[in-house]
Order: C-alpha cells, then sequence, then structure tokens
C-alpha cells in the first residue's frame, strides 16, 4: 500500500488530504480517499506534518506497527520531506508528476522579473536558446488561435471546441494543443470564411505534433 499526501492552503485555512491506493490479491488497483482534515497550526514544519499524518491514519487504526507496509509520496516540498518528518517514519518518495510539472512549467511557461521596482513583461526563461525560439513562437500562435476563436465564436462550429491552456492545471498545454491538431481540418473553412487563414498557417504541424508527441507520456 502507499499513501498520497497533499496540504493545501485555502485562504487562511490548511487542510491535509490523505489518499491511499493498494492492490488486491488479483492485482486490480483501488484508490480511496481517507479523509481531508483542517490544520490549525500556522507553520507546515515537517514535524507537523508527520503528526498530523499519523493522526489521521490513527483515525483508521493504522498503527506505527503497520507503518513498515506503507509508502508515501508527495511533493518535494520541505515540510513533506525533511528529515524530521515523514521520511524518518515511512519510506517516502517524492511524487514524480510534480517533478515533471516543475520541469515543464519552467521551460515553457512565461515569467516576470523586478527591476527598479518596476514588473517587466512576460518572457520565456529560455527566450535566448536559438533552437527553443520556434516552440515558444508555436505555443504563442496556438494559445491566439484559441483565443481568437473563442472571441469570434467559432467554438460553436467546431464538433469539438478548442481548449485554453490553464496554468493551474496538470499538462493543459497538451490539451490545448490536441484540440488544435484535432479541429485543424475543420478549422481551415471557418478562418477561410473569416479571411484569417493565416493565423492557422502560423502553426507548423509538423511541430505541433512533435511538442503533442514528447507531452503525451506526461499526461
Amino acid at each position: 500500500m502507499y499513501s498520497q499526501l497533499w496540504m493545501d492552503v485555502v485562504k487562511k485555512n490548511s487542510y491535509m488530504s490523505i489518499t491511499i491506493h493498494y492492490i488486491d490479491e488479483m492485482f486490480n488497483l483501488y484508490a480511496r480517499t481517507l479523509h481531508v482534515k483542517p490544520i490549525e497550526e500556522a507553520s507546515h514544519m515537517a514535524e507537523m506534518v508527520l503528526e498530523q499524518f499519523s493522526k489521521g491514519l490513527a483515525v483508521f487504526k493504522v498503527m506505527a506497527d503497520m507503518y513498515q507496509n506503507i509508502i508515501v509520496v508527495s511533493n518535494s516540498a520541505s515540510n513533506f520531506c525533511g528529515v524530521n518528518g515523514i521520511p524518518s517514519t515511512f519510506y517516502w518518495l517524492a511524487c514524480l508528476n510534480h517533478k515533471l510539472a516543475t520541469v515543464l512549467t519552467t521551460i515553457v511557461n512565461k515569467t516576470t522579473k523586478m527591476e527598479n521596482g518596476v514588473r517587466s513583461k512576460p518572457f520565456y526563461r529560455y527566450k535566448d536558446v536559438p533552437h527553443m525560439l520556434p516552440l515558444f513562437m508555436l505555443i504563442d500562435v496556438c494559445k491566439k488561435l484559441v483565443e481568437y476563436c473563442k472571441r469570434a465564436n467559432l467554438q460553436s462550429q467546431l464538433s469539438k471546441t478548442l481548449k485554453q491552456e490553464n496554468a493551474t492545471r496538470w499538462n493543459s498545454l497538451l490539451r490545448c494543443l490536441l484540440s488544435i491538431e484535432e479541429m485543424y481540418d475543420e478549422l481551415v473553412p471557418l478562418l477561410q470564411m473569416k479571411d484569417n487563414l493565416s493565423k492557422l498557417n502560423d502553426i507548423s504541424r509538423a511541430l505541433l505534433k512533435e511538442l503533442i508527441a514528447f507531452l503525451a507520456p506526461f499526461h
């Protein structure tokens, strides 16, 4: 059995969500949410997280003599993986999805910086790497195409709507790119009628498919 541990901060309140994942004798996989419990302490120190997590398990009669059968998976925040916290009592693994998300968002998401109290315009962190420019341009063009289709009320004329990237949703860039690839042929006549086919011509379909193939295994 392994347990996934999450802690989310909502407004001024903190909550710990504990889920378990296990297999039976026939190797059928099960996933269950044990509970979402409020955390009153303001500081999310590793020791406190361990204490609250143990109390959460105790509600379901999962006591210390069973800990050797549990693998805890969480993100790599210090309050989860600190040496005096979860890893001191449980076998702990870093959540691979969080690792992948960090890498992907660092590379393909725009960022800003402060200079003399003034925030810069959004820019790609690796914009000066020559072979990355076509990729960044593709992402920008795809986002603009989705925005245009929404403003021009073209979504209702497609058999499937185009999806915009959502920074808070895992791998939503893939969802955006896939929606454009799937509707590519339907978009051609619609954009021709609007005399805006250039919005589609600016998208390298070969690069679009290549980026989709790269992101798909992380979905």
